[in-house]
C-alpha cells in the first residue's frame, strides 16, 4: 500500500531532479519498480518510519499462504488445499489477503480433484464465505475480470 502524499512528493522530486516530467524519466529508465523506487525515496527522506510500522511479513498479504511457486519449490512441499488456506487463523499478524500468481502453470500447483483454476477459485470462495478464512473479519473475494 502506498501513501498518497508520499507518492506525490516522490513524483515531484523526480521531476525537479531531472527537469522533465516524472513520467518521461520513468519511461526512459525501465530498470525501476514502483515499490523499490517508492521505499528508497521514503528511506532517503526519513519518511518511512513516520508512515509505516514494521510488522511481520504476513501483516497485510499473507506470504506463507499465497501461491508464489510450484509446491515442490519450498523446503516443505505445499498442498494448496483448504487446510493450507485455513490454518493458523488465531495467529496474530495474519494477513488479510493471499495472492495466486497467474504466470504459474496451474498443473504444477493445483491440488488434486480440481478440474482447473476456475473450479479452484469457486471452492476457495466457498471456504472464505463459510468462515474458514476470515479470522473474525468480514470476508471478501476478488477475482480478476474473466475469472
Amino acid at each position: 500500500m502506498l501513501h498518497t502524499e508520499s507518492v506525490r512528493a516522490l513524483v515531484g522530486y523526480i521531476g525537479e531532479r531531472y527537469g522533465i516530467a516524472w513520467r518521461s524519466v520513468l519511461a526512459s529508465r525501465l530498470t525501476w519498480t514502483e515499490y523499490s523506487l517508492y521505499f528508497q525515496f521514503l528511506e532517503m527522506t526519513g519518511r518511512l518510519e513516520m508512515i509505516y510500522a514494521k510488522t511481520g511479513c504476513n501483516s497485510v498479504l499473507d506470504l506463507e499462504k499465497s501461491v508464489w511457486h510450484e509446491s515442490c519449490c519450498y523446503r516443505r512441499k505445499r498442498r494448496y488445499d483448504r487446510a493450507h488456506f485455513c490454518r493458523n487463523l488465531s495467529r496474530d499478524g495474519e494477513g488479510c489477503f493471499v495472492a495466486v500468481q497467474s504466470w504459474l502453470d496451474e498443473r504444477a500447483w493445483l491440488p488434486a480433484g480440481f478440474s482447473g483454476i476456475r473450479d479452484f477459485y469457486d471452492e476457495l470462495e466457498r471456504w472464505i464465505f463459510s468462515g474458514c478464512c476470515d479470522n473474525g473479519r468480514r470476508s471478501s473475494f476478488w477475482r480478476l475480470p474473466g475469472w
